[in-house]
């Protein structure tokens, strides 16, 4: 038997948990045209929970190859979005190269999980480019205007 908690999570027990097929596997957001091994992205979980207007609000994404390193860059970026309700990720374990990414967006917000995980995305490749134009002007601030930024920079002279 179920308990209704007011937080809007109900745990169930394995008995009244949908049996899962060995052929299901989770639907992928990536084109068809793309195949999954090429990307980052390898598949978001097959349990999707969606508002009553069909907006996914709840979903996991698996990235491969990637670790801690994003995964806190992510989720730090999409907790300030106000339309998030919870944001976090975890690592399976340390042997496999992948991160487990779970947004859910408030109800209501209009706000599919994928957008949020795309925004988060721009908003992290925002900060490096200004981490870069900031780092750029402090070196030629520095007297360092003539630096090759494609040089080796293990070469010894």
């Amino acid at each position: 038997m179920s308990t209704r908690r007011t937080d809007g999570y109900t745990p169930i027990s394995p008995q009244e948990s949908p049996e899962k097929r060995k052929d299901d596997k989770p639907p992928s957001i990536l084109p068809p045209e793309v195949d999954s091994d090429e990307g980052i992205l390898t598949s978001v979980s097959a349990i999707d929970g969606q508002s009553s207007d069909g907006v996914g609000t709840m979903k996991t994404f698996i990235l491969k190859g990637e670790t801690h390193t994003l995964g806190n860059l992510l989720t730090n970026q999409i907790l300030r979005y106000p339309e998030v309700k919870f944001c976090g990720y975890s690592i399976p374990h340390p042997a496999e190269e992948e991160m487990h990414l779970r947004i859910q967006t408030k109800r209501g917000s209009g706000f599919d999980a994928s957008v949020m995980l795309k925004k988060g995305l721009e908003g992290v490749i925002s900060m490096c480019d200004h981490l870069e134009d900031e780092f750029n002007q402090q070196l030629t601030e520095m007297g360092y205007e003539n630096c090759d930024p494609d040089a080796d920079v293990t070469a010894r002279a």
